[in-house]
């Protein structure tokens, strides 16, 4: 089954960033424009929800660094991707300044894949020493200086994690005498000063997930960083969900404790994620990419849930395995034109796919019948919604803003009064007070039990579900 989520990966990172793909390439270089402003130790929390992108964002950010720091080893193709850009981005040649941008050294670390390491110093130093053991040769010791030695030696006999980096021995007993002096804050110092003599003049780390560690090891890693990574040319980049790192720190101190004014002390700016664009995402995916009423209101349901990247991804594949036939049947010809199930699952099984997605109480309300509201909100916000609606009026009705509207001949009803009707049948199930069997509504028939098939679609597990969910 395809999906459509895009992961992380070099290449999407590099093509998601050609094409612009999710709207978000501007906010990456006036990123890039304040990380090169910062001039001291700086802490900076990037918000966003969980799955709205963050590590997209960051990654692309490390990778936009890299492009513009001639010591990094990023091949020269990929570097000219990132460094043209600008050059044929409308208004960027007069608001972004390479010339005078400073070489940094950008680092990525999973805080959450490594929450069980005993002392996150000595994580996020591997996680640096990782990123760049290729650019030293640490056969050429007598090049290296005792600290930085020292620090390699430390770390590689403490984390559990192995690494492609030979021991180092230039003097003996250095760890007895690292433990002995306690002097890991300075060499940590040291080891920072001597990689940026070598690779830049600023060290970025992005610092991802650290809202899903356990609560001791958040806090730790916070109080940890906060007091080793002090050098002024350092800046750390923590993208967080900021409310979920906050019951996080809770869980740790407890409720009454105040979680937003413990983190201002660790986070210099807080900056929020810029919304991603999702009609460019939607044309990435290629999902249904046309101007059918199909595609206009799955757009709909995305605009009014403000989905984010992840749930419109799980959205997207969910919405295809339950309606895709039903699609066919619609467009296909006039043989199922009077089917209110098909109808139906096309308009109302996407707004019951997403709420399950983003809102449980929303949800709850819409499929149980006692909440219109999302079905309204959907079709207030679906460019062809009234188009769409023409097929629910009986003969003697016409849409209340109808350019051809006549009075004295036909009923004028409005279009919130077509939903709540429909809704009314289909999903409170009118027809159990009516003790009708079946009703139509214009050229659309409606049958008594057309509310439980279309849950069963929304549930995804009705037999025609499965049939073609492959096809593009």
């Amino acid at each position: 089954m395809k999906t459509y989520e895009i992961q992380p990966t070099y290449e999407n990172l590099i093509s998601t960033f050609q094409k612009d793909a999710i709207g978000r390439n501007e906010s990456l270089f006036h990123f890039l424009t304040l990380l090169n402003e910062l001039e001291k130790c700086t802490s900076i929390a990037l918000e966003g929800y969980w799955g709205s992108g963050k590590t997209f964002f960051v990654k692309q950010s490390k990778m936009l660094i890299e492009a513009f720091n001639p010591f990094s080893n990023m091949c020269e193709n990929d570097k000219k991707v990132f460094k043209e850009y600008p050059n044929y981005y409308r208004g960027y040649p007069n608001r972004f300044d390479s010339e005078n941008l400073i070489s940094q050294v950008p680092v990525y670390y999973d805080a959450w894949a490594n929450d069980n390491d005993d002392d996150p110093i000595f994580s996020i130093v591997f996680a640096i020493l990782n990123e760049y053991t290729s650019e030293f040769d640490f056969k050429e010791t007598e090049l290296l200086d005792d600290s930085f030695i020292s620090i390699v030696n430390e770390l590689l006999s403490f984390s559990p994690i192995k690494f492609k980096i030979p021991k180092i021995t230039k003097t003996e007993d250095m760890l007895k005498t690292i433990k002995k002096n306690n002097d890991i804050h300075k060499l940590v110092e040291e080891f920072l000063d001597g990689l940026l003599a070598e690779r830049g003049e600023r060290l970025v780390v992005f610092v991802d997930e650290l809202d899903r560690c356990k609560p001791d090891y958040a806090v730790r890693f916070l109080e940890r960083i906060k007091h080793y990574f002090n050098n002024d040319r350092i800046t750390f980049v923590f993208s967080i969900n900021i409310e979920q790192l906050q019951h996080t720190i809770k869980k740790y101190y407890g409720n009454g404790f105040n979680a937003t004014r413990y983190l201002d002390r660790f986070f210099d700016y807080r900056i929020s994620l810029p919304k991603a664009n999702m009609s460019r995402f939607y044309q990435l995916v290629n999902f249904q990419n046309d101007s059918t009423w199909y595609s206009e209101i799955n757009q709909a349901v995305i605009v009014t849930l403000d989905l984010e990247l992840r749930e419109l991804s799980k959205f997207l594949m969910q919405v295809k395995i339950a309606i895709w036939n039903d699609w066919e049947k619609v467009s296909n010809g006039p043989i199922a034109a009077h089917n209110g199930l098909v109808y139906c699952s096309i308009i109302i099984v996407p707004i019951i796919i997403g709420l399950r997605l983003c809102n449980s109480d929303d949800y709850k309300s819409f499929i149980s019948g006692k909440n219109v509201q999302p079905l309204i909100d959907v079709f207030n916000n679906c460019g062809v919604s009234e188009w769409i609606l023409t097929s629910f009026i009986n003969d003697n009705e016409e849409l209340f803003d109808s350019a051809s509207s006549d009075s004295t001949k036909k009923i004028r009803i409005k279009k919130e009064d077509i939903l709540k009707r429909i809704y009314d049948y289909v999903i409170g199930n009118k027809f159990s007070i009516t003790g009708e069997s079946s009703v139509r509504f214009g050229k659309i028939l409606f049958y008594s039990n057309d509310r439980e098939k279309l849950l069963n679609k929304a549930s995804l597990i009705s037999n025609s579900n499965f049939l073609d969910i492959n096809k593009d």
